[in-house]
């Protein structure tokens, strides 16, 4: 996420663990769970964000919940009524398998921008309708939604491991997408990215945090 969207750390906090601080969110918690699964201390940490919480319904074989990190709302926030804090409150749930493979979800306030990938396809949800699926390059342009793209992709490229593999935004504020170019950090490095069409797989399970 980017850094205009997300202020800087203000402080690390891990089960049991102080870590070096990863760029972009508040407060950091990091660990090991079952598969798909969200200990008690993320689940709580994410419900102080006061907003609704999304989160794979399945995830890949070999995935566990690596890392969580969150931001809340500045307290400063001139808040307007029924309205959401558009830098904050956000988080990213980065899920890790043995082989330093990473996808993660994530979410934001608002500030999102639009971009058109090289290349894109769709997917059809349960909770939005149609959400594309983007990756290679990208061309920004503000107030336009991610697709459609240049390009179709290849079976074979959708079943491979590609660049800057992402999903549109979902949902209309908070708004929500699934990522899987991560930054790496000493604990829990993200060499490598899942295929588009893991991520595609991914979105149409997605579901709301009880």
């Amino acid at each position: 996420m980017s850094s205009s969207v997300l202020t800087a750390i203000r402080a690390v906090v891990s089960l049991g663990t102080v870590l070096a601080a990863p760029a972009a969110f508040a407060n950091s918690f990091a660990g090991t769970s079952s598969p798909g699964a969200l200990p008690d201390a993320y689940q709580a940490a994410l419900q102080t964000l006061g907003i609704d919480v999304l989160v794979p319904g399945t995830v890949p074989p070999g995935f566990t919940v690596s890392k969580l990190e969150v931001e809340p709302c500045p307290v400063d926030y001139p808040y307007r009524e029924g309205e959401i804090c558009r830098f904050g409150p956000a988080y990213r749930i980065t899920y890790r398998d043995d082989n330093s493979t990473c996808f993660a979800i994530e979410a934001v306030g608002g500030g999102v921008g639009g971009a058109v990938p090289e290349y894109s396809f769709d997917v059809e949800t349960a909770l939005f309708g149609v959400v594309p699926i983007g990756f290679g390059q990208f061309g920004f342009q503000p107030g336009q939604p991610i697709g459609p793209s240049r390009q179709m992709p290849t079976l074979d490229q959708r079943q491979s491991p590609q660049a800057n593999t992402m999903s549109g935004w979902m949902g209309t504020g908070p708004f929500y997408r699934v990522v899987t170019d991560l930054q790496n950090d000493n604990v829990f490095p993200c060499f490598r990215s899942i295929t588009p069409e893991a991520v595609g797989e991914i979105v149409t399970t997605l579901k709301w945090l009880d």
